[in-house]
């Protein structure tokens, strides 16, 4: 269920001048009077996009064998996925490398030490981004068991949060007309022409990051993770300048 929440509303008018003049006072706009005001809005609305990366690290004494051995597993990681339901335009492909792992330095060593390759690292990822916000607890189970040592962050967000940003925009504008309605007729005015439009750039604030480390600790002990994600806040603000008759 959508939740509307409005934060404060307020409304300024000034001279234009260069002195700090009462926020009662009417502002001059050239040679008429004008009167701005401004109107927030907040829409709290449930997530219904969830993404984390999962993958494998692991390690050997030369560079190919670390590959093949990640190949592998990322190969079986995938198919635990598929079989645990993530479909294909559900998953992508992350980040991949292959590091060399350098000798630690001894202590009490000479000036002219310097450090060997002793293995190479294997990292490689898999992007999974679902609108099944009840599987993801599944999937990160799944890819435990199938052997995954790497799990991202997960986040969660809107998979149309411009249409929610226009909800917010509306419920802003209508409340700074009724404000200045409001101001207008409390100061014996007419209010003329709408002749400016501000529009603050659109504000979302997606869940926190939630860090799966433990979770993927969780998973591997047999314990399965709880996800529950919070709603996302969209913020809106407008301002509206009137020309007063």
């Amino acid at each position: 269920m959508q939740h509307i929440r409005f934060g404060r509303l307020f409304c300024s008018a000034m001279m234009v001048t260069t002195m700090a003049l009462s926020p009662l006072a009417l502002a001059s706009d050239s040679d008429m009077s004008v009167l701005r005001v401004t109107g927030e809005s907040q829409l709290s609305v449930p997530a219904d996009l969830a993404a984390f990366s999962i993958g494998v690290q692991n390690s050997a004494s030369e560079a190919l064998a670390a590959l093949e051995k990640n190949s592998q597993m990322m190969q079986q990681l995938k198919r635990a996925l598929v079989e645990a339901g993530v479909s294909d335009d559900e998953l992508s492909s992350g980040a991949f490398s292959v590091q060399p792992q350098w000798q630690s330095r001894p202590r009490n060593t000479e000036n002219g030490w310097k450090p060997s390759i002793i293995g190479y690292q294997a990292q490689a990822q898999l992007l999974v981004e679902t609108g099944r916000l009840d599987k993801v607890a599944d999937y990160i189970q799944a890819g435990v068991d199938a052997g995954a040592n790497q799990i991202g962050q997960l986040r969660f967000s809107l998979q149309d949060d411009e249409r929610v940003h226009q909800q917010a925009l509306t419920q802003a504008t209508a409340q700074a007309r009724q404000r200045a309605e409001v101001v207008a007729n409390a100061a014996g005015v007419e209010l003329g022409a709408l002749s400016r439009i501000d529009v603050d750039p659109q504000q979302i604030r997606p869940y926190p990051s939630n860090r799966v480390n433990s979770m993927a600790r969780m998973a591997s002990e047999g314990v399965v993770p709880v996800v529950v994600p919070a709603n996302i806040d969209v913020h809106a603000t407008i301002e509206l300048t009137y020309r007063l008759q």
